[in-house]
């Protein structure tokens, strides 16, 4: 049995997706940016891509069949967006991705300052913004 790999402190999840046939899914936002890894499985042809912060619902459309690996990240953080897909492009193989290497690219170019963290912790934690404020 496959251990599972360990996500850094900067992904809160993992997902996948695979389409088939034509599909038009909505994306919601949801405060949360993400690393996208798309391979379609007719082609070969697969890109990264790291979403931008949604402010409103948006659809995505998928032609042939499509794999899409995403990794969400937290947030906050600050993403070297050119260094990150540069190094999730090197950990391309035949057929998708060495993920142990794109998880690598994640903690390497991925941050949350420190003061961000705080701050979304007293959020989580207090009874609103005020107290937050007060307790930060």
């Amino acid at each position: 049995m496959a251990h599972p790999l360990l996500l850094p402190g900067t992904v809160l999840a993992r997902w996948e997706h695979a389409s088939e046939t034509p599909i038009t899914t909505t994306v919601l936002p949801d405060g949360c940016r993400d690393l996208i890894l798309r391979l379609d499985t007719d082609s070969g042809e697969a890109e990264g891509m790291v979403t931008p912060l949604d402010t409103q619902a948006r659809p995505v459309r998928t032609l042939r069949p499509t794999q899409w690996i995403g990794f969400r990240l937290r947030p906050g953080v600050q993403v070297d967006e050119p260094g990150l897909l540069a190094a999730a492009d090197a950990a391309r193989r035949p057929g998708g991705w060495d993920e142990r290497r794109v998880l690598s690219a994640l903690d390497d170019h991925v941050r949350l300052h420190p003061r961000t963290a705080e701050a979304l912790q007293a959020l989580q934690a207090c009874e609103g913004v005020e107290h937050a404020a007060r307790a930060l």
